[in-house]
């Protein structure tokens, strides 16, 4: 009997043994560092196209007589269409434009004559030809001279900005012959 109580003993032992112990293979199975790892990514929208008819405006030739009638700041010839369409713009509401350029001194609203040999006292006048409205030159408080809805959807989805330019006296008084010629920029942004 002596015999038994030791066996059975060892028995349980060996049982508590083996199940409160971790075996070699089981510790390599657990991890040692553990974590979670969060991905972000942002996915874009494709840009929006745009074209335009070209970089040239050609006003036609007009008698000094004409802009000496015409008021100040009132447009006088009108240019070919310049067209700005903007297109492909599927996550787009609103597209807007605005336009910088050197302005008169005398009358800012309109952009200065910069050509070599300068016809006096005539500035640029740039319109948006949709609406009639004059488009300011630099003074727009830094807001977009014209903005107008997204109209269409897919690669269809954009605007189109038609512009004329004309002639237009300045506030200098005289209006004499010469070149005209002024440099407008344009900037395209679309939200």
């Amino acid at each position: 009997m002596n015999w038994t109580k030791p066996t059975v003993m060892v028995a349980v032992i060996v049982a508590i043994a083996v199940c409160g112990i971790p075996s070699a293979r089981a510790a390599q199975a657990r991890p040692l560092l553990s974590g979670t790892w969060t991905f972000t990514t942002n996915v874009v929208a494709p840009t929006c196209n745009f074209t335009t008819s070209g970089t040239t405006m050609s006003l036609p030739a007009v008698e000094a007589n004409d802009l000496r009638a015409a008021h100040v700041d009132e447009m006088v010839g009108t240019s070919n269409t310049a067209t700005i369409i903007v297109d492909h713009c599927q996550n787009a509401t609103h597209i807007d434009v605005a336009f910088s350029g050197t302005t008169d001194a005398l009358t800012p609203a309109l952009f200065k004559n910069t050509a070599a040999r300068p016809a006096a006292g005539v500035g640029v006048y740039l319109k948006d030809k949709d609406t009639g409205t004059r488009v300011a030159a630099n003074d727009n408080g830094g807001q977009p001279t014209i903005v107008k809805p997204v109209v269409g959807t897919g690669t269809g989805a954009g605007a189109t900005f038609n512009l004329v330019a004309g002639y237009a006296r300045t506030g200098a008084g005289s209006v004499g012959p010469g070149d005209v010629q002024a440099a407008i920029d344009f900037q395209v942004t679309y939200k």
